[in-house]
């Protein structure tokens, strides 16, 4: 036989193998899509938190040690990065992003004690932090809004509370629904929640945070749903965060998922310590109970 002819037949032999499986192969397995339920037409605010809350009920915390990550905006990140990330009710969350080169890039946290932030690019370089009841003083300081208790509910492990929503409609998607709910910020500002949903697959694809000014302050957009077995959770393989007064954008691509996983290390809710200066963005503050809102409830019902 030829060698060319050899050649291609092994070509051919190796791209069938891979198809069936192969750890060669180049595609990623096909996601299994999930049974698509439609919300039923002109859905009342409690049918959809209903629903929704019926997903969520289902994770109390979730973690993926296999995330793609690419950057966009401030702080000069390389484009393309990889992390870990991990949330739990009520309050621990952790996504640390690293460079195969550079090594930490980035870490963002919170514990039931603080919540903390770093950025290797920032100028100055330091791990700023403080206590939740000190948030009030801290977020004033800080180099994004980074708002835990926003970002833990958009990550999907905070029930929905139905007397909080009034729902808005899409002129542009009839797919899409909006539930909408006023809150106080730990500074004590009012701010405005509003978490699109798509009715069709009955899903949340996106949660935004808004201030007094209805300028935005954060934004969460989730895609790429799938079905967990285990959980029988529908969770999504995409995250998108954004903060646009910091300039700053962040897109994941996560691997797998292990949803509900038990004990999990305490080291994954500690805040680093020795390798970075550290500033207390709450130190001196008193504690702002007053203008701390009750939905950012510390319980799971």
């Amino acid at each position: 036989m030829p060698r060319l002819t050899r050649t291609a037949c092994c070509l051919v032999a190796l791209i069938g193998l891979c198809s069936s499986g192969c750890a060669l192969s180049p595609w990623p397995p096909r996601r299994e899509r999930f049974p698509i339920n439609p919300l039923p037409p002109h859905a009342s605010v409690n049918d959809i938190v209903m629903r929704l809350n019926g997903n969520i009920e289902k994770v109390t915390s979730w973690r993926c040690t296999n995330v793609t990550i690419t950057s966009r905006g401030a702080f000069g990140l390389p484009v393309s990065l990889s992390a870990q990330m991990a949330v739990e009710y009520p309050r621990n969350f952790r996504l640390q992003v690293s460079h195969g080169i550079t090594g930490n890039e980035v870490d963002l946290g919170s514990n039931d004690e603080r919540f903390w932030f770093w950025i290797r690019r920032a100028q100055p370089p330091a791990l700023f932090t403080a206590k939740h009841e000190h948030a009030h003083a801290a977020l004033q300081r800080m180099p994004i809004p980074f708002e835990p208790g926003w970002l833990i509910e958009a990550l999907g492990v905070v029930p929905l509370e139905e007397n909080e929503f009034s729902v808005g409609s899409d002129a542009h998607n009839a797919n899409r629904v909006y539930l909408i709910r006023n809150r106080v910020s730990p500074q004590g500002q009012p701010v405005k929640m509003i978490t699109a949903v798509d009715v069709q697959r009955g899903v949340i694809v996106e949660q935004s945070l808004y201030g007094s000014r209805d300028q935005l302050i954060a934004r969460a957009k989730l895609d790429k749903h799938y079905l967990d077995h285990a959980s029988n959770a529908i969770l999504p393989r995409v995250v998108e965060l954004d903060w646009p007064q910091a300039n700053l954008g962040l897109t994941m691509h996560l691997g797998e998922i292990e949803v509900n996983p038990g004990v999990v290390s305490p080291h994954m809710f500690a805040m680093p310590q020795g390798t970075h200066q550290v500033i207390d963005l709450g130190q001196g503050a008193r504690p702002a109970t007053a203008a701390r809102d009750p939905h950012w409830a510390d319980e799971r019902e």
